[in-house]
């Protein structure tokens, strides 16, 4: 299975740069991924409910809630979508977005082949990346500037220099 990975050129934010010139990596990052996460939300939430207008899942349904967006260890990266976790949660969210061709397997014993049938593709995820991609990239930069913003608020009310 090859992942799709999508990656967009924002404009107009040299003022941005600009600013974050001055502070730690470790500021950078969490600003970057703060922002991001805000920006992503109309995709999980799209995605959440093509899942439960297309299948028969419930909102308590382990995949349901494993919908969302996990951040990488060090890049300023977001990963959006099932969230694999402990007791299986999340694990088959491929196959239900993508679908299986039509499977099956041997009994080593009797030799006999037994059919187990395909699963269906409801492109749950797919869809909501094109339905909710253009929201997305528009408020990544007002989300940037917005948590900038709210950080130096801060900063400022603590009186610190440097952060």
């Amino acid at each position: 299975m090859s992942l799709t990975q999508n990656k967009y050129n924002v404009f107009g934010v040299h003022e941005l740069d600009d600013l974050f010139t001055g502070l730690k990596q470790s500021t950078q990052k969490s600003i970057m991924m703060a922002a991001f996460r805000k920006a992503s939300k109309p995709l999980v939430v799209a995605s959440k409910s093509n899942l439960l207008a297309r299948t028969n899942a419930k909102a308590s349904g382990s995949l349901y809630r494993s919908i969302g967006v996990k951040p990488h260890r060090r890049l300023p990266i977001l990963k959006i979508g099932a969230r694999a976790s402990g007791n299986w949660t999340g694990y088959h969210g491929h196959l239900v977005d993508s679908g299986t061709r039509m499977r099956g397997y041997v009994n080593e014993k009797t030799g006999s082949s037994h059919a187990t049938g395909a699963m269906p593709a409801t492109n749950f995820f797919k869809d909501a990346v094109t339905q909710s991609q253009g929201q997305v990239v528009d408020s990544v930069g007002d989300e940037l500037f917005r948590e900038w913003t709210m950080r130096t608020v801060k900063a400022q009310m603590k009186g610190k220099t440097r952060w």
